[in-house]
């Protein structure tokens, strides 16, 4: 909305946000730091579309991608990608960025670490419902290919598909 874009260009905050994220990528701290902001401003549904035009999401992969040993880091960015996969343009710039090959990688080399158990499911279904409600759209298409790729996404989805829907209900204020 006008007023969330207005919101976080008047404080500057985003654009900080992820601007101390692409200068210290080496450091693990202020990328988790970083994600865990980005979740906290995408909180408010009205911000997502914002954070998404504003590269919230590169910035989120970018820490994922960047530190992919590293939990925290994993699990704050599974978090982030949760929450702006909770709106349809977040979703689809998630997966067109290779958002789902990164949670996967995440499960898989982190399967013992809940948090990221947790998010990482929470966002590959919110991104299975957002495709299943774009019938027919490259984007459906290019979800459907990638998810594919993934044993453990298409075990849970089948499973906690229903949840997913309820779970993006709440995140959408509805």
């Amino acid at each position: 909305s006008a007023e969330c874009s207005e919101e976080v260009q008047f404080h500057g905050g985003l654009p900080l946000i992820i601007a101390s994220m692409a200068a210290h990528r080496p450091s693990a701290e202020v990328q988790a730091t970083g994600c865990i902001a980005v979740t906290t401003l995408s909180s408010a549904p009205a911000c997502r579309a914002v954070i998404v035009q504003k590269g919230g999401t590169e910035a989120v992969l970018a820490a994922m991608r960047t530190h992919p040993d590293n939990s925290k880091v994993q699990l704050c960015g599974c978090r982030a990608l949760s929450s702006l996969a909770a709106s349809c343009e977040g979703a689809v710039h998630t997966v067109r960025l290779g958002g789902i090959e990164l949670l996967n990688a995440a499960l898989e080399l982190h399967s013992n670490c809940a948090g990221v158990q947790q998010y990482g499911n929470e966002a590959i279904a919110s991104l299975r419902v957002a495709s299943l409600n774009r019938v027919n759209t490259p984007f459906r298409r290019d979800f459907a290919v990638v998810s594919q790729k993934s044993e453990l996404a298409d075990n849970f989805l089948q499973d906690e598909l229903a949840d997913s829907t309820i779970h993006l209900s709440r995140l959408r204020g509805a």
